[in-house]
């Protein structure tokens, strides 16, 4: 029997951020009612691009809320660790979120001091491939009040990733 293949952070998370936007899939490859985007800084120039949020996820329609969901994706315990070391680098835009998540590859990534109203995401291995199941629901926060500058990190971000 062979050994499992050795999956590389980079492919870990490029997986995970497939299966983040998968959420908001609404059927189609690209949402109707959502709004998904990679790497969000709290505003725009150098300064700001310091901190990043791995998954912004707005709902576009009153049907959905409204809400801003937010998702920090970690392939490794190191990097998990690192994150949560350092808290002012996740809240620089959770602070803007009604709910805040963290995307681990497995169990083997989680260490302690994940914050309780995290909501909790890992991915295992599905009948299709790779899934990504819940295992605890993300507490709702009252966001801040966005500032422009975050404003212009959601547009400018959404026009470069968006497919057309």
């Amino acid at each position: 029997m062979s050994r499992p293949r050795r999956v590389e952070d980079a492919e870990r998370t490029a997986t995970m951020l497939d299966l983040v936007r998968s959420l908001y899939s609404d059927g189609n490859a690209v949402s109707r009612s959502h709004v998904v985007i990679e790497e969000v800084s709290p505003g725009t120039g150098w300064s700001a691009a310091q901190r990043y949020a791995d998954v912004l996820a707005l709902s576009v329609w009153p049907s959905k809320g409204q809400i801003l969901d937010g998702y920090e994706v970690k392939a490794s315990r190191a990097d998990l660790k690192r994150e949560l070391a350092e808290p002012t680098k996740h809240e620089a835009l959770a602070r803007y979120c009604d709910t805040w998540s963290l995307v681990a590859w497995d169990e083997s990534v989680l260490v302690d001091g994940i914050p309780e109203h995290w909501g909790l995401f890992l991915t295992a291995e599905g009948q299709h491939g790779r899934e990504l199941i819940q295992k605890r629901k993300p507490a709702r926060r009252t966001p801040e009040p966005w500032p422009r500058t975050f404003v212009c990190s959601l547009v400018r971000n959404a026009f470069e990733q968006s497919p057309g």
